[in-house]
């Protein structure tokens, strides 16, 4: 077999329609189209055979050729079939933009149960040097340990896309904290890898660094606020002046070409008066926002800032009213036990864990985490084989829901609800953050 029929990896960027296709392919000839970083489908291997043509750009001649050759079926056939997925891939492209962060979509659960060899998406935390407090961070204070280096990360970022993960964010701690980071955008960008900055925006205050990151190819944004209160942002985040920085940043990064969203965590202090805080954000030009739950990681434990289902059910309706009011996007991030709190009824979509399977995250050292927030690491990425990390115990134990306990593995919706988040059965509580979508 030559090196290109080995290949896991296939990537096409269109500059003109600013569209973004990789295809990864899966044993037995299956394969994954990720188009935009936000739209994933599961195809058989026909349709795989196609999208890699497709990809490399051939001709439809050519690609029918192949086709009739390989398969002894009419030449009719194949170029309706041609036809009718070139049409598909464009009603696909021209949907209006959604959140790159998003793993995946109502849509298409069938993938879901689709068995992977990889996440399709990769958390760099790149450091846990922060400039800001919080005092819910899911990072625990201990958590200081050394990084690695510029060029070690470009090995990462190599091997990610060796192994076929089609897409990063670079997060933290705070990710401008590090000198390099235009550089990693920049090499990831140039193997073929949309890249996402997670941030709480505060650096971005300087223009020159947003228009940096702007050249480099970043394809996201995704920047933390609390409130549109200055007091209770800077309570949350531990450092007075933080709100007035961020939404400089915010400022910055809104007339750029690039797609950029919010995120705000829910708890007591900032949910009363939500609606304005939505209205702040329209303000500021921002059409795409997000929210979560707590994480039962760090000073997330911590059970004052949780809030009841009464309070999440009464807040999510006011987000959900406002947002419809304001013409924006809001999307809820958290998976929950359907039995406590059900998104689907609320016309949230389906949100269940992804860790260990859609998607993973690689601590400053280089050690693979199950997520952002579940610090049990399965390997190093530059010295433990992938497999070995891929089939770790807890990985399968995360994969194969181990940790639900009997009343959920007897429960009819198992597989559409998943259960939670796995740290809530350390930590107990209502929500999470990393949620399928």
């Amino acid at each position: 077999m030559s090196k290109e029929e080995q290949k896991k990896m296939f990537h096409l960027r269109n500059e003109e329609t600013f569209t973004r296709m990789h295809l990864r392919k899966e044993k037995k000839g299956q394969g994954i189209l990720i188009v935009n970083a936000n739209r994933i489908f599961h195809l058989n291997k026909t349709a795989t055979e196609f999208i890699e043509y497709i990809i490399k750009e051939m001709k439809d001649e050519e690609i029918i050729r192949k086709m009739v050759n390989k398969y002894n079926v009419h030449e009719s056939e194949i170029r309706t079939d041609l036809m009718n997925l070139k049409i598909a891939i464009e009603d696909i492209v021209n949907k209006p933009d959604i959140d790159p962060v998003q793993e995946l979509f109502d849509e298409d659960m069938e993938i879901e149960r689709m068995i992977f060899s990889a996440p399709l998406r990769m958390d760099l935390a790149i450091t846990y040097k922060c400039n800001n407090k919080c005092v819910k961070c899911y990072v625990e204070k201990k958590r200081e340990i050394k990084e690695l280096k510029t060029e070690e990360w470009k090995k990462v970022l190599d091997k990610l896309w060796d192994i076929g993960v089609p897409h990063v964010t670079f997060t933290g701690g705070e990710p401008t904290t590090r000198k390099d980071l235009v550089k990693l955008v920049e090499y990831a960008e140039d193997i073929g890898i949309v890249t996402g900055l997670i941030t709480n925006g505060r650096n971005l205050k300087d223009k020159n660094l947003v228009d940096e990151l702007v050249a480099a190819g970043i394809d996201h944004f995704q920047i933390t606020i609390e409130s549109h209160l200055p007091e209770v942002h800077d309570k949350l985040t531990g450092v007075k002046g933080s709100w007035e920085e961020t939404v400089e940043g915010i400022k910055n990064v809104v007339p750029t070409p690039v797609f950029i969203m919010t995120n705000t965590t829910l708890v007591p202090e900032n949910i009363n008066e939500i609606d304005k805080t939505i209205e702040f954000l329209a303000s500021l030009g921002i059409d795409h926002f997000a929210a979560n739950g707590i994480i039962k990681a760090g000073g997330g434990k911590n059970d004052s800032l949780d809030l009841t289902v009464e309070e999440l059910n009464k807040t999510l309706d006011t987000i959900m009213k406002k947002a419809e009011e304001m013409k924006m996007r809001f999307l809820w991030y958290s998976p929950t036990r359907y039995c406590e709190f059900n998104p689907v009824k609320k016309g949230l979509g389906v949100k269940q864990c992804t860790a260990a399977n859609i998607a993973m995250a690689i601590e400053p050292d280089g050690q693979v985490i199950p997520c952002q927030s579940y610090f049990d690491t399965l390997g190093n990425i530059l010295t433990t084989p992938w497999k070995k990390i891929w089939n770790h115990k807890t990985a399968k134990r995360i994969r194969k829901r181990k940790y639900l306990p009997q009343e959920c593995k007897k429960c009819p919706e198992k597989e559409i609800c998943g259960g939670g988040c796995p740290l809530n059965y350390e930590a107990p509580s209502t929500v999470c953050r990393d949620a399928l979508s």
